[in-house]
């Protein structure tokens, strides 16, 4: 069947079709179309990831502590030296003491004091002398060292003047102390001493010391040599040609050591009367030892 442009209905061949009245077929169109399927996407969700996080640790680090040791500090100590013997300490210093009553008490501390600083055992000799003694025989080839003091009438004879010029003349060494400047023999040659003669008699009321000069027989001793008592002494004041004075009195000024070389003998004055100190005081039997042992050149 063909409609044709007019609006008629005509078969294939050309020939008008007849219809029932008010009829009109319905064609029947076979449709070829193949459907769009419907399609349901498939949708992978999106994979949500928790990280898995591992903490940052935290470490505490052991800490081995440097442990600074306390410092034990020995304190410095300020010793005095003992004197270092020299040669002549090899053998026993051979020692006269001439004075008063007293002499055997000074040869006791003086030997003590000796040996308790090192040195040998002195061979001493202690005396007390009278207007009378005279000192015959006194020679340098018997004795290093004579300790010379006066007190009241033991003074010595006039020939101990003699006997004390020749001693040290012939290299002898000697030491003279209080009451010599002013209780001596008649006619005592004052150059044997650091000091001129006469003077008065005094006394110095506290016994304190001054050191003058940095001297080998002020070593080891203190201040105080009679522990604040006041201790006799001579009022001189002026020192023998090549003399010197190393210590004074701290009150008055007074000297109470003066020293003197003449030829190769060494002479000491001691201007103090130390017999009555020297068993209590330790400050004067080591000076008056340190005298000794200086003059003897045996400590320098």
């Amino acid at each position: 069947m063909i409609i044709t442009h007019e609006g008629k209905i005509v078969t294939l061949d050309g020939q008008p079709l007849e219809l029932g009245a008010g009829v009109l077929p319905t064609p029947s169109v076979t449709s070829t179309m193949t459907p769009t399927p419907s399609i349901t996407p498939t949708i992978t969700p999106t994979q949500t990831i928790t990280p898995t996080i591992s903490p940052t640790q935290s470490i505490t680090p052991t800490i081995t502590p440097t442990i600074t040791p306390t410092q034990t500090i020995t304190p410095t100590t300020s010793v005095t030296p003992t004197p270092t013997p020299t040669s002549g300490a090899t053998s026993a210093l051979r020692l006269l003491i001439l004075g008063d009553t007293q002499v055997s008490t000074v040869s006791g501390q003086v030997s003590n004091e000796i040996v308790t600083l090192g040195y040998p055992t002195p061979t001493i000799s202690a005396v007390t002398i009278s207007t009378t003694y005279s000192g015959t025989g006194l020679s340098s080839s018997s004795w290093d060292v004579v300790l010379y003091y006066t007190n009241s009438s033991q003074t010595g004879a006039v020939a101990l003047n003699t006997s004390l010029r020749n001693y040290v003349d012939n290299g002898g060494n000697l030491v003279t102390c209080t009451f010599i400047w002013n209780l001596r023999p008649l006619g005592f040659d004052f150059t044997l001493t650091p000091y001129v003669g006469i003077v008065n008699q005094s006394s110095d009321g506290t016994g304190n010391m001054t050191i003058s000069v940095v001297h080998p027989i002020t070593t080891g001793v203190g201040t105080s040599l009679t522990g604040g008592v006041a201790i006799p002494n001579n009022l001189v004041t002026t020192l023998q040609s090549g003399a010197s004075t190393i210590a004074t009195y701290t009150s008055s000024g007074y000297p109470i050591i003066g020293i003197n070389t003449v030829g190769t003998s060494r002479l000491v004055g001691i201007n103090g009367y130390f017999p009555s100190y020297i068993v209590t005081r330790a400050n004067m039997r080591r000076l008056v030892t340190n005298t000794v042992l200086w003059a003897g050149k045996v400590l320098n």
